[in-house]
């Protein structure tokens, strides 16, 4: 038996073998019907016991997957009544074959009984069809990875925290998992990840354009590629998190933790860093032109190679920064610096 991939073609392989059954039975085939309910029983089975992507065990705790659950498991049911009344219809024409029945009052009883099993195996398998036609739809839909279904559960913090971290189910979606983020963001999908806890989360490459990232926990997560424009990252916790070649214009990074974070080559013009703390961050090349570093700390950290064309540094500590061969400062600029003085590879023309 050929084992599909995804839940909803598994089921659409079970839906398939129910209705060739009933063809079968249609046609008195009993034995071939025997076989496509067994197919559909043990392909039931594995689907409600694996875990993984393509089972039905770790599914996140929504209405629409209980329900999902719940109609496997009745089809399931339906399956061994069928068999059962196929067996008992095959026996009771066996019993016919071997002694032949002379009373004809007897002879009835037995035509009556195999007529009833009859109706009760094309009752079966059509509850069977039935609940298997649901159990499809509900896949097709495939609500656990529906942005607008799970920002509408009562626990919608905790199973977008689960989706965005990659936990549980949702880590054995790999690379889909922000390629479904990116298509509903798209789409106009919004919702607010204020103070979220995305520690060591993989973002690489998401889609956060103009989002609510207010206090939120990104801790060494990997941002690299990621789209932040214009996004509010507000107070956020972005200690260690790499943000390599991030877009983050526009965006609001004021009295943030960036410290040791990695923003190589990332997109800062025209960014509120007001009082963010980027000690010992890596910003070499990075283009921080229109940012508003007011009162930043700035010391240890590498801008070797930035671009700091009209940024404003009033009051921002620069001890130690690293200054090697920084784009478009002005003396001016430079000067009205904290501790400016004591940075590091300072151009001449600027001393």
């Amino acid at each position: 038996m050929p084992e599909e991939k995804s839940i909803k073609n598994q089921i659409a392989a079970m839906e398939a073998w129910a209705i060739d059954s009933k063809g079968k039975v249609d046609a008195g085939n009993y034995k071939e019907a025997k076989a496509d309910l067994r197919n559909i029983n043990t392909q039931g089975r594995r689907l409600e016991w694996r875990g993984g992507r393509y089972g039905l065990k770790r599914l996140p705790d929504f209405d629409e997957v209980n329900q999902l659950k719940k109609l496997i498991s009745a089809a399931r049911a339906a399956v061994h009544s069928s068999i059962t009344s196929i067996d008992n219809f095959q026996m009771l024409q066996k019993l016919q074959k071997r002694k032949k029945i002379r009373e004809s009052q007897t002879k009835k009883k037995v035509i009556k009984k195999r007529k009833g099993l009859q109706r009760d195996i094309k009752k079966y398998i059509s509850i069977l069809i039935e609940d298997l036609k649901q159990a499809r739809a509900i896949a097709e839909a495939e609500p656990w990875t529906n942005l607008d279904v799970i920002s509408k559960h009562k626990h919608y913090r905790v199973f977008l925290g689960e989706f965005l971290r990659g936990d549980y189910y949702y880590k054995n979606l790999g690379e889909d998992r922000i390629k479904i983020w990116n298509s509903w963001w798209k789409q106009g999908f919004r919702v607010s990840l204020y103070d979220f806890n995305l520690i060591g989360a993989d973002l690489r490459g998401i889609d956060l354009e103009g989002a609510n990232l207010e206090h939120i926990n990104l801790w060494k997560a990997n941002l690299a590629g990621a789209d932040l424009r214009r996004a509010n990252l507000g107070n956020g916790h972005l200690y260690e998190a790499i943000l390599k070649g991030a877009d983050l214009k526009g965006a609001d990074l004021s009295g943030a933790n960036l410290r040791w974070a990695d923003l190589r080559r990332a997109n800062l013009a025209g960014a509120n860093l007001r009082l963010a703390d980027l000690e010992e961050a890596n910003l070499r090349r990075t283009d921080i032109r229109g940012a508003d570093l007011w009162a930043a700390n700035l010391r240890k950290a590498n801008l070797a190679g930035a671009d700091l064309w009209g940024a404003d540094l009033k009051g921002a500590d620069l001890e130690h920064a690293d200054l090697t061969m920084v784009k478009t400062l002005t003396k001016e600029q430079l000067h009205s610096a904290k501790n400016w003085e004591k940075a590091k590879n300072i151009p001449e023309e600027l001393l």
